[in-house]
């Protein structure tokens, strides 16, 4: 908050930063990927239609996400950032999970190639994924 209370302008926020370090932060927007989620032709065309409009949603996400944080820690907003990565878990757990349904495996390194780490609460919300999108295919299967 700026001075009486009032919200900065993020226009005014950014023209503090030396040019360097803008430079620095659109050649790290322009970098951001959503790796290690990336699907090769072949391996899209092993999920659902549904699942793969999923995918490409979560992707872009994930991409905006991690841009955003990017540019929070540039500006010094670290408690920004931080909210931006708990944020990303969600998302990252669907990717997962998608990642999963095409017998990709390896959940665990995928989680830690994109910074979550695994442990017993995000092992059942993967479980629960999976269940539900095991589940959606039987029904969609069936008609």
């Amino acid at each position: 908050a700026g001075e009486g209370g009032q919200e900065e302008a993020p226009e005014a926020i950014v023209a503090r930063l030396p040019p360097t370090a803008l430079r620095e932060v659109y050649a790290a927007l322009l970098k951001t990927s959503a790796h290690p989620f990336t699907l090769e032709p072949r391996a899209r065309l092993m999920l659902e239609i549904h699942e793969l409009r999923e995918w490409d949603k979560h992707q872009r996400q994930l991409v905006v996400h991690r841009q955003a944080c990017h540019l929070a820690t540039a500006l010094g907003q670290e408690e920004a950032a931080e909210r931006l990565r708990e944020a990303m878990a969600p998302g990252t757990l669907e990717l997962v999970s998608l990642q999963e349904m095409m017998g990709g495996g390896g959940a665990p390194r995928l989680l830690e190639l994109s910074g979550l780490q695994w442990g017993p609460s995000v092992d059942k919300e993967l479980r629960k994924l999976m269940e539900k999108r095991l589940q959606r295919r039987r029904v969609w299967w069936q008609r």
